[in-house]
């Protein structure tokens, strides 16, 4: 639709704000050029909403590469080491519409999944404080400029910091501690309440090390059994940015709301 938003390197753009000789990114995230823009006058539209809460609107023609309950149990058991010999079809929205896309057996689930993209290769960004301690301070700060590890983490996070620059001093025993120089002075004077741009728009391995920021900003966040990090916050800004970066690399999400905790 010409609404939808694409990513460029120009950021977001409307589809009919897109020219030939833009950069937008194909599903193996690489960069590729526009090259031709047509406008067209559907008189059917779909909008198709996944239960990661994205959307993405066309007419009858669009179409996605769709994965089947076969598919799915064929790539959890290879684990990412071999590539399943399924090869998926393309289905148009105009073959879908009309069937159910919850499986009929006593599970209910998705009847069909969307593969993610490859990380997303964006170029590498000039950012004032590294990926990695931004997205542990964008998580983890408090009141008094101090932090909390959890004691998985705490070896590594202090690894981290120690190799960018920063010195860590604890209180005693506990896992309290605070860093010299101090992050907000460094992004001074204008203190972000979210992640900016540039953190976001930044290379595969710059976004990859600000997720890894994150997640050990956040205590009790990896599930073994499930293998899913579980992240949760009461600004819905921030976590849909956090969403976006963890898509942007390549990974599966489903976003949930606690209407009374805003979670």
């Amino acid at each position: 639709l010409a609404n939808q938003k694409i990513l460029t390197l120009d950021w977001w753009k409307r589809a009919d704000q897109l020219r030939p000789g833009d950069i937008v990114f194909d599903r193996q995230g690489k960069p590729v050029k526009v090259k031709l823009v047509q406008d067209c006058r559907p008189q059917t539209c779909y909008e198709v909403m996944f239960n990661d809460h994205l959307t993405v609107g066309g007419d009858h023609n669009l179409g996605f590469l769709l994965e089947d309950k076969t598919y799915r149990h064929k790539e959890v058991c290879y684990k990412g080491k071999n590539k399943p010999t399924i090869k998926l079809r393309e289905r148009r929205l105009s073959q879908i519409a009309d069937e159910p896309l919850q499986r009929q057996d006593k599970f209910g689930k998705t009847k069909y999944s969307v593969p993610t993209t490859q990380p997303i290769q964006l170029p590498a960004q000039d950012l004032p404080v590294p990926a990695f301690v931004f997205g542990f301070w964008i998580m983890n700060r408090r009141p008094g400029r101090y932090f909390l590890v959890q004691d998985d983490y705490r070896e590594t996070t202090v690894t981290a910091l120690q190799d960018h620059g920063y010195k860590p001093k604890f209180e005693g025993t506990s896992n309290k501690f605070t860093v010299q120089p101090t992050i907000e002075s460094q992004l001074a004077p204008n203190i972000p309440r979210f992640i900016p741009n540039n953190y976001l728009m930044g290379s595969a391995e710059q976004r990859l090390e600000l997720f890894r920021g994150i997640i050990h900003g956040k205590t009790r966040t990896y599930n073994e059994k499930l293998d899913t990090f579980r992240i949760s916050t009461k600004s819905w800004t921030l976590i849909k940015q956090i969403q976006w970066l963890a898509e942007s690399l390549g990974h599966r999400t489903h976003l949930s709301q606690e209407p009374t905790l805003k979670h």
